[in-house]
């Protein structure tokens, strides 16, 4: 019984998450320096210990590895794909709704399913599916998405151009 009520209330919770993210996610937000750095700060202790974690295996060393370079990766195309505008009331930007989305949609699925998983171990489908290796990975895409992205917003706040890869110059056609 205590399962099941464990279960219910993390996927409650995962899907006020979720439902928290998508409002963010489709309305524009002022660029505020201060909120920037506290995100970073906080993501930041998060990721470092959560990667103190990955060290304790070679899988989730693994995992770890691979999460953080899909996240970062993602993280730079999100915010080559978000959209700023300046006004009268400040600077203001629009993150890419559908791949903001798409990242916390898949750690909030794969939370779920761990939560019922380990509540109800018959819905395992094999023994790679109580791992926390996949786990570990996804919440590294999505920490490190996060942490590119406010990293290049906190850039752009300050008016410095946030970090481009060499095939981004327009003069550099070959």
């Amino acid at each position: 019984m205590f399962g099941i009520v464990v279960s219910v209330l993390m996927s409650v919770f995962a899907a006020w998450l979720f439902a928290r993210r998508l409002r963010r996610t489709t309305r524009r937000r002022r660029l505020d320096i201060r909120r920037i750095r506290w995100r970073l700060i906080v993501l930041s202790v998060i990721a470092l210990i959560l990667a103190l974690h990955g060290l304790s295996g070679l899988r989730l060393f693994f995992a770890t590895l691979v999460g953080a370079a899909a996240g970062a990766a993602l993280g730079w195309l999100g915010l080559r794909l978000a959209e700023f505008e300046d006004t009268a009331e400040g600077r203001y930007y629009l993150p890419h709704r559908y791949l903001g989305l798409s990242v916390s949609a898949v750690l909030v699925a794969r939370l779920i399913y761990r939560s019922l998983v380990l509540c109800f171990p018959v819905l395992a489908f094999n023994a790679a599916s109580q791992s926390g290796a996949l786990t570990q990975a996804l919440v590294f895409l999505v920490l490190c998405y996060y942490l590119v992205f406010y990293r290049g917003l906190l850039q752009i706040a300050r008016g410095e151009e946030p970090p481009r890869l060499a095939t981004d110059n327009d003069d550099s056609h070959y």
